[in-house]
């Protein structure tokens, strides 16, 4: 209610005529905020906005959830649905509950809402920190960067996606930024670490670096390549890229291994500009299937390729027999290049000088050769350099390839035989591969299993059993190199079968793992050892167990792979006694999505022996 002051009558008047005027004009501009967010907003309905993969990647959401719940960012809040939260939206940018505040909190949102609806460019001129951002951080280029992975880590064989910004700054240089998603692991509780990762969400940390920071450490300390995949985007579609990184700054993020991780983020990220990359109905998105996705839809312009010195170096050594490799060595301890200065017409001299040159840097990024030494070791290197021929150079584009790897999700069946009963078996492995697998586009033979599950079913007894439930499950094999190192290992987490003195299984819940070295006996096949154990529990006994393990992998021809291992099993099931098993499994990689296994276990003691037959057919997906 209007109250008007004492007073003078016309006085009084005058200033009542005042408050009403500004109480109108107020209730104009309110209801026309009103029939302007109620004409906006069934705009955007009968368009059908709430469901354009466009707004669904804005607010990371799929099968009608948001996978970022910070209620700074989603405004909706409890209520979320796209619906909602696109007339929420409308109102705070467009209509009655107009804020400036939002306009530079939401730019993306903004940018494409404005678009959609033919309405006139917003002006962001008075958003100081986002204009800021937006001269700092240009995006004439925008970049997938694959980082493959660490050849002595096993957890990162599917790798890690960032995106890498480049243009002109404010001041006329040319700047390159990384933007990257990831989240912090700490502790040496590996199954907490794995619980918390998989199902109560870690801190997820959105981060906008130097690009240079981010290659050096990738390159140097973690001796990963990197494969830059430049994108092709319109000056629209970067700028609304540019635009939703901010708003990802400022929310708060949980990362979660299996459905919000850096290949997840990012896949909405470029989905606000490309659309189809949602479109994929993918269980688990790793940044390997986000690399394919790309490439798929042929969103690539160029392709770099930086490979780590400790790759080179394999990659180099594997051309290379042993006595060429340790005359190498002992020209670098006697600093005289004229083993390969004297073979200057040969293709081995330039395999030779780069294989020096890559051993040379990767000394000294690990600090084991002082950077006077590698200065004048390079310079006298540089010399003999000089006079090789120039007629060779070396392409790493088509060499251990990402793309190249078969997809990371499998499903297999088939025929198991074991202890006189035929059995069938079946199972799913959301992520990734096993050891079994093709695993020729790595250095290693390796696995990394996620959430594996194995099942077996009797048609004898009408029973289906439990298998085998892995966790987490890492491995990977890979020879000693002289010039690298390399140490093999494992490690398990989940159910699987124990054995007792009986050779009976039985479930038990496993945490084991290993460590050892292999050697190269060809350029398709090794030995490996390994000394094992761990603790595991059935519901009757808890104990520590061996299980030590010496091997062959031998790669052949038509596409085909065999693993021929001897273990040493001691005291499972509390047992206090031993088992050996001998173990042959013949892999057939048909093609990219399906393969063929078999598998022959012999298993005995001093009292009895077992034999165990599989045959599996698995459909990579």
């Amino acid at each position: 209610m209007l109250r008007c002051l004492k007073g003078s009558i016309f006085a009084s008047f005058f200033i009542c005529l005042i408050q009403t005027s500004v109480f109108a004009e107020e209730l104009i501009r309110v209801g026309e905020s009103a029939l302007l967010t109620t004409a906006l907003s069934e705009r955007a309905l009968s368009q059908g906005l709430d469901q354009h993969p466009t707004w669904l990647a804005l607010l990371h959401s799929k099968n009608g959830e948001s996978r970022i719940s910070d209620e700074n960012f989603i405004l909706s809040r409890s209520h979320f649905s796209s619906r909602n939260e696109l007339l929420a939206s409308i109102d705070v940018l467009f209509g009655r509950q107009l804020d400036a505040q939002y306009l530079c909190k939401f730019p993306a949102r903004t940018l494409w809402l404005s678009t959609s609806l033919s309405l006139k460019s917003p002006d962001f001129s008075h958003c100081e920190s986002f204009v800021e951002f937006k001269e700092k951080a240009p995006v004439d280029k925008v970049s997938l960067v694959y980082s493959s992975e660490n050849l002595t880590q096993p957890s990162s064989m599917m790798g890690h996606v960032f995106l890498k910004l480049g243009g002109q700054g404010s001041d006329g240089h040319q700047v390159e930024h990384a933007v990257s998603y990831f989240t912090e692991i700490t502790g040496i509780n590996v199954p907490k670490i794995i619980f918390e990762s998989l199902f109560l969400g870690k801190k997820g940390y959105f981060a906008l670096s130097p690009y240079a920071e981010k290659e050096k450490y990738y390159l140097d300390a973690e001796q990963r390549n990197l494969w830059s995949y430049q994108l092709r985007l319109s000056p629209g579609q970067a700028e609304l890229i540019q635009a939703h990184i901010w708003e990802l700054k400022q929310a708060r993020l949980e990362y979660f291994f299996q459905d919000y991780n850096c290949a997840t983020l990012l896949t909405f990220l470029l989905g606000t500009a490309h659309s189809e990359l949602l479109s994929e109905d993918e269980l688990w998105i790793t940044p390997l299937d986000l690399v394919k996705l790309v490439n798929q839809y042929k969103l690539v312009d160029q392709v770099t390729v930086i490979p780590a010195n400790k790759w080179k170096l394999r990659m180099l050594s594997e051309n290379l027999n042993d006595d060429v490799q340790q005359q190498i060595m002992n020209a670098i301890t006697t600093q005289n290049f004229d083993v390969i200065k004297d073979r200057s017409f040969d293709s081995n001299a330039f395999l030779m000088a780069e294989l020096t040159g890559s051993y040379l840097d990767y000394m000294l990024e690990q600090g084991t050769l002082a950077p006077n030494d590698w200065a004048q070791l390079t310079d006298t290197l540089n010399e003999t350099r000089s006079t090789l021929s120039d007629d060779f150079s070396i392409d790493v584009s088509q060499y251990k390839n990402p793309l190249k790897t078969p997809p990371d999700s499998q499903v297999f069946g088939g025929f198991v035989y074991e202890q006189g009963t035929e059995k069938l078996k079946f199972g799913f492995l959301p992520t990734s591969h096993t050891l079994e697998d093709d695993n020729r586009q790595f250095f290693s033979e390796n696995e990394l299993k996620l959430g594996s599950l194995s099942l077996l079913y009797s048609p004898e007894k009408s029973r289906l059993e439990l298998e085998e439930f892995e966790l987490y499950s890492a491995v990977s094999l890979i020879p000693y190199d002289r010039f690298s190192g390399g140490v093999s290992g494992r490690f398990r987490f989940g159910i699987e079968q124990h054995y007792d003195e009986h050779l009976n299984n039985k479930s038990a819940v496993n945490i084991g793992g290993g460590i050892g070295l292999g050697q190269s006996f060809s350029q398709d096949g090794f030995f490996y050892g390994l000394l094992a154990g761990g603790v595991a529990a059935t519901s009757e006994e808890e104990y520590l167990y061996l299980d030590p393990e010496i091997g062959m992998v031998l790669h052949e021809v038509f596409d085909m792979k065999s693993i021929i291992s001897y273990q040493y099993l001691w005291n499972q099931r509390a047992s206090k006694s031993d088992i050996s098993s001998l173990k042959f499994v013949q892999s057939k990689f048909i093609n990219q999505n399906f393969s063929v296994i078999f598998q022959y276990e012999h298993l005995w003691n001093d009292a009895q022996a077992e034999d165990r037959f599989e045959l599996l057919s698995k459909y990579y997906f």
